[in-house]
């Protein structure tokens, strides 16, 4: 598979995952990407003016979107990038779904 099919499938995850993520209020899902981010000790989420950005442990922006749930999507795939995207999604943020199934 060549670098531009890898590139474009891994956008097409994050735009898979951060979709599922968009369904949540914002403000809910900002608090469980503020929990997710402290716990980590490596990253902070900020928004700034009209996005947000994931800002790593060096003080500089890892990366920034308009969608929080993409954001949110991709600090899980840092905190475990072992992790298959599901999992990520049930396992940072399935509590935030309030029983609802997120396969």
């Amino acid at each position: 598979m060549g670098r531009a099919a890898k590139t474009k499938n891994i956008d097409v995850v994050i735009d898979r995952g951060a979709a599922r993520l968009e369904k949540l209020p914002e403000s809910v899902l900002a608090k469980g990407v503020e929990k997710i981010a402290a716990s980590t000790g490596k990253w902070r989420v900020h928004r700034v003016n009209d996005g947000w950005v994931l800002i790593g442990e060096n003080d500089h922006v890892d990366f920034e979107d308009t969608s929080l749930g993409s954001v949110a999507f991709l600090l899980g795939m840092y905190a475990d990038p072992n992790e298959k995207p599901e999992r990520i999604l049930k396992r940072y943020y399935g509590d935030l779904f309030e029983g609802d199934s997120i396969d």
